[in-house]
């Protein structure tokens, strides 16, 4: 069976800002008759000079690469492939890191942004995350695959603070770790496999923040139940709580969840099966 991508992607720039610093990434090639996809969000930082320049910066880099070096990493063997692609990203992080740091010191400021990005391949995947973007993974419940690089996550894992108190915390959004800060960037990696009923969501702290975990995810359930709705209406219908909640950061999310085309039966949804 081949499989397929069914993606959905928003991003606004909210009630407040003026400027939107959220850059998005979705791209999807075909080998051996299986889809493979690169999804990112960038999140850059609205408190330093040129948040925007830099989220941009890593998004065009990882497209460039998309373009330019990814086919010559494929071949026969699989397994080889994914590792591969797993160390050139490290490599690529690294340097578009350099980059943004060279950036802001070469333009007398600082310029930064967060990072979390998915390569899906067959029904592996690689992540690699920097920041308080998040990715979370939807099957029976809701999980996140990501851990926040904030001082406020970080209160919350050692029990000083309740994550109820975190939301309205003045250091709520204070990171411990971003893209372009320093020279080098600490990244955190994860590799998995995918079951045949995940949905998988990529966001910026302007989107989970004015949502409940468990309203995005039976948001999600809701419209892939059979009931007329698409992925695209969940993330539409998320998208205007946020901003009827206020909006008052830049707002991005990437829904997506992988699909199999049968020759005989046509697409048959992986998550309709198990909803």
């Amino acid at each position: 069976m081949k499989r397929t991508f069914n993606v959905a992607a928003l991003s606004d720039t909210g009630s407040v800002r003026s400027v939107n610093q959220d850059s998005l990434l979705v791209k999807i090639g075909e080998f051996q008759g299986n889809e493979f996809g690169l999804f990112a969000v960038a999140d850059g930082l609205g408190g330093l000079a040129a948040g925007e320049v830099a989220s941009s910066m890593v998004v065009d880099e990882l497209k460039l690469w998309w373009e330019t070096q990814l086919g010559d990493i494929f071949c026969c063997n699989k397994e080889l492939a994914i590792d591969n692609i797993d160390n050139r990203l490290n490599i690529l992080i690294q340097k578009v890191n350099k980059a943004i740091y060279e950036f802001g010191r070469n333009t007398g400021g600082k310029s930064a942004t967060t990072l979390s990005m998915l390569f899906i391949y067959d029904s592996r995947y690689i992540l690699k995350h920097i920041g308080d973007c998040r990715v979370y993974a939807i099957e029976s419940q809701i999980r996140q695959l990501t851990e926040d690089h904030s001082w406020m996550a970080n209160q919350v894992r050692h029990g000083l603070i309740s994550p109820e108190e975190s939301r309205k915390h003045i250091r709520a959004g204070v990171l411990t770790r971003c893209v372009g800060a320093c020279e080098t960037v600490d990244i955190f990696s994860s590799r998995g496999n995918l079951s045949d009923a995940e949905v998988l969501v990529l966001c910026s702290d302007g989107f989970y923040r004015m949502l409940d975990e468990n309203e995005m995810e039976n948001e999600i359930k809701v419209c892939i139940k059979g009931r007329g709705l698409s992925i695209q209406d969940a993330a539409e219908r998320l998208m205007e709580k946020v901003k009827a909640r206020g909006a008052i950061d830049n707002v991005s999310v990437i829904i997506l969840c992988q699909e199999q085309e049968d020759g005989n039966n046509g697409i048959i949804s992986r998550i309709r099966r198990l909803f």
